[in-house]
């Protein structure tokens, strides 16, 4: 089963990221993100081996299923979401495609330098990608053990917050 979507979370602007205090603040004093989101996962929960493999994309190519999925013969480019030879699948893992990159996935905030240039605070791909594998290792499915439904929104805190959804 296949689930895209995005995360969404926000970080005070007192984490140590360049750039990180000039951009914009939300409603609650902090700086805000988004990201894509692909989790790949057992079509049965109860199959899964309760492995979470998180994939970080680079340059938005996602490389798990191309590393432990490629036929020998005829090796799969990165970027593929094709299964292949389903090694992943069929040992249960569950897979987590988190894209941080700005222009390949991830909304990441900007400002204006003193220059009056456009600034984006690019070192907050490290959070998004931190803050989205500590979400979903504790937070993997709904209490009905179902996979999060397609569009679902999932809300990341930076790890000394609390976890939850934007339901909570």
């Amino acid at each position: 089963m296949i689930w895209q979507g995005s995360i969404h979370g926000d970080l005070s602007p007192q984490e140590a990221i360049p750039g990180l205090d000039e951009a914009a603040h939300n409603d609650r004093g902090r700086v805000a993100y988004s990201a894509k989101l692909i989790l790949i996962m057992p079509a049965a929960p109860r199959a899964g081996n309760g492995a979470l493999l998180v994939d970080v994309p680079n340059r938005g190519r996602a490389y798990a299923e191309a590393l432990y999925n490629s036929p020998r013969d005829v090796p799969f480019l990165s970027g593929t979401l094709e299964q292949g030879t389903g090694f992943l699948q069929d040992y249960g893992f569950t897979i987590a495609e988190v894209y941080w990159e700005l222009g390949q996935g991830a909304d990441l905030p900007s400002f204006v330098d003193a220059d009056g240039k456009t600034r984006y605070v690019e070192g907050i791909g490290f959070a998004i990608v931190r803050d989205a594998a500590d979400f979903l290792a504790h937070v993997a499915a709904t209490p009905q053990e179902r996979p999060i439904p397609s569009g679902e929104r999932l809300t990341a805190r930076s790890r000394a917050e609390s976890r939850r959804t934007d339901d909570s």
